[in-house]
């Protein structure tokens, strides 16, 4: 019952605050992943376009994660999520708030300073864990974790629209290869919406 009032205070208190309106500079430009083919060497300033229409924030408590989502646009094929920084990204395509099927967002794992990412406490996460998407000016939307695993990074799959719940999706690099420069898999957790 405790632990129940602490995380309605913590709710509280967080859609009580202002949303951050993410700023990346060039210390939280992400370091190089291999899912990404549309390069952008300098950090901009978010555009019009890849701020959502109402300010949307993250919040999954376990992984100290409080993060603005943004969208990422679709384009020849991949989605560009070098201007993430330390947000989270909508990928196109994907269904949205309050939309029937699966809602998938990425982040990074590790900054290219090497400063922890936004999705860094990713594994720490466990089934039964709750993930909240908090719109501004509405009830937040509550998802459990329903399992983390790791999928090759060509795999697909886990980004498909699902029948039979509303999903949220988190998609991260693991397991970076030094001699390959790049990450080997990524961490999937998914999670089914109960409120």
């Amino acid at each position: 019952m405790i632990a129940l009032g602490i995380m309605l205070g913590v709710i509280y208190f967080l859609v009580d605050q202002p949303v951050i309106t993410p700023q990346p500079a060039v210390s939280t430009q992400p370091a190089q992943t291999t899912y990404v083919t549309i390069p952008s060497p300098e950090p901009r300033e978010p555009t019009p376009e890849l701020v959502l229409r109402r300010p949307v924030q993250l919040l999954i408590p376990r992984a100290r994660v409080i993060a603005p989502v943004m969208r990422v646009h679709l384009a020849n094929g991949s989605w560009d999520v070098s201007q993430l920084g330390i947000s989270v990204g909508h990928l196109d395509g994907t269904a949205w708030l309050r939309e029937p099927g699966n809602i998938v967002l990425a982040g990074h794992v590790e900054m290219a300073d090497g400063a922890p990412g936004v999705f860094a406490n990713l594994t720490d996460l466990e089934t039964g864990d709750e993930l909240l998407l908090m719109e501004e000016n509405a009830e937040p939307l509550v998802y459990i974790v329903s399992s983390i695993r790791t999928v090759e990074p060509d795999d697909l799959s886990v980004l498909y629209p699902s029948d039979t719940a509303d999903l949220l999706t988190l998609i991260t690099c693991g397991d970076y290869d030094l001699l390959s420069n790049s990450y080997l898999v990524r961490v999937v957790v998914q999670a089914a919406r109960i409120r």
